[in-house]
């Protein structure tokens, strides 16, 4: 009877003690139901011009007719939409890795493949999620000595002509980092290793989406590889961290419209 009455009191503390925690107390991803977030990354001003990279070797297979190689890591539309942002779900130290939707599921198991061809490596911007496969694969009648440098993962091997290789990386990062050859140095990429699908890169046209998000606040980083942190972009009716970060709430089947977030062109001039 004692026992009883021990386990009782014991459940009825768990109880009360459950309740009085402060939402503050309780795990974002906890909450229920998804939303999306949505956006466009418009610079506004002079872009700076875009200059020919310098190929000083295998001409005539980098070049493959073209007058020039233009450096590829400053795309803006005629709109002043911005390519290549990395927009990244930023949970903050008390927040447990957020819940992963069902539609993204079958991510994991599928590879993303980067290309070397004509001397350039396409996509220039990956995402990939821990231990999602990530295929090299040369197309060109010449060696690329490959080497991948991130915060946590890194790889450095000789892709040999008309060949491929693969990699699996454990550990996520915070930021992208990039994949370059060695011997053509004008080749590069960016590379972003997340452990949670909730991350983006902008189109030609600057706008992204990221959907199915977990219903709660969140912090979400913007990231150019010319600037780093996007910390002088304006996005109406949020404030913009050091970190290039806004918070945004995201409620259960509903859609943050972020609109047009402007980035002045002078970040970008040297």
């Amino acid at each position: 009877m004692r026992v009883l009455f021990n386990l009782m009191i014991v459940t009825l503390l768990a109880t009360w003690l459950s309740a009085t925690l402060t939402a503050a107390d309780q795990p974002v991803s906890t909450q229920q139901g998804w939303g999306n977030l949505h956006g466009q990354i418009i610079v506004r001003g002079d872009v700076p011009s875009i200059r020919n990279e310098r190929i000083p070797s295998d001409l005539a297979i980098c070049l493959q007719g073209e007058l020039g190689i233009k450096d590829d890591n400053l795309l803006v539309d005629p709109a002043g939409g911005l390519a290549d942002v990395f927009v990244m779900l930023i949970p903050d130290d008390n927040q447990i890795k957020p819940s992963i939707h069902p539609s993204y599921q079958a991510v994991q198991g599928q590879s993303v493949t980067l290309e070397f061809d004509n001397c350039r490596l396409q996509p220039h911007a990956i995402l990939l999620q821990t231990g999602q496969e990530l295929v090299l694969k040369n197309n060109d009648d010449v060696g690329h000595h490959c080497q991948i440098d991130t915060f946590q993962n890194s790889g450095n091997l000789l892709v040999a002509r008309q060949s491929e290789y693969s990699f699996r990386f454990q550990q996520p990062d915070r930021t992208p980092g990039t994949v370059k050859c060695g011997i053509h140095k004008w080749i590069d990429a960016l590379i972003l290793v997340k452990d949670h699908p909730y991350n983006d890169i902008s189109q030609p046209d600057g706008r992204f989406e990221i959907n199915n998000i977990p219903a709660g606040k969140w912090k979400f980083m913007f990231w150019h590889s010319k600037t780093g942190y996007l910390d002088e972009m304006e996005v109406a009716g949020f404030e913009v961290s050091q970190r290039g970060e806004i918070t945004a709430q995201i409620s259960a089947e509903s859609t943050v419209q972020l609109g047009q977030i402007i980035v002045p062109a002078r970040v970008f001039k040297d």
